[in-house]
């Protein structure tokens, strides 16, 4: 009985090893692109001011990625994101980068738990 028991133990180390390292690998995979899409939303208008204190309103707005950078597409034009200050009273770089950093943060801490949850379980297979 305490074969059996060690045995399932074990297999759930397995799996649940496997299970956070594919978490974090979500979770490192995230893009700029895909955030600031989030970050932005879908809104009836949007405030936008610029670095340059210049300020204008929109109805759409949409986040593209060109030659690796990213670009806010207007119906008046597009503009690179790192000359956007504010989108509706956000700070849209800076979120971006904390987010990007947060979900690298919880990524790389969910890899190696994992790893090391599954590497436990590897190594007691043959003690117990």
């Amino acid at each position: 009985m305490k074969r059996v028991i060690f045995s399932i133990l074990i297999y759930t180390g397995y799996i649940l090893g496997i299970a956070l390292v594919v978490a974090g690998y979500f979770f490192l995979n995230q893009d700029e692109l895909s955030i600031a899409r989030s970050i932005i939303g879908k809104q009836q208008s949007y405030n936008i001011r610029l670095i340059t204190d210049e300020s204008f309103q929109v109805n759409s707005v949409d986040v593209k990625e060109k030659n690796g950078n990213l670009y806010l597409v207007t119906p008046e034009g597009e503009l690179p994101l790192f000359l956007v200050d504010r989108i509706n009273g956000v700070d849209i770089n800076r979120e971006i980068s904390q987010k990007l950093s947060h979900h690298g943060i919880k990524g790389i801490v969910l890899v190696v738990v994992g790893g090391f949850i599954f590497l436990l379980s590897f190594l007691f297979r043959d003690y117990l």
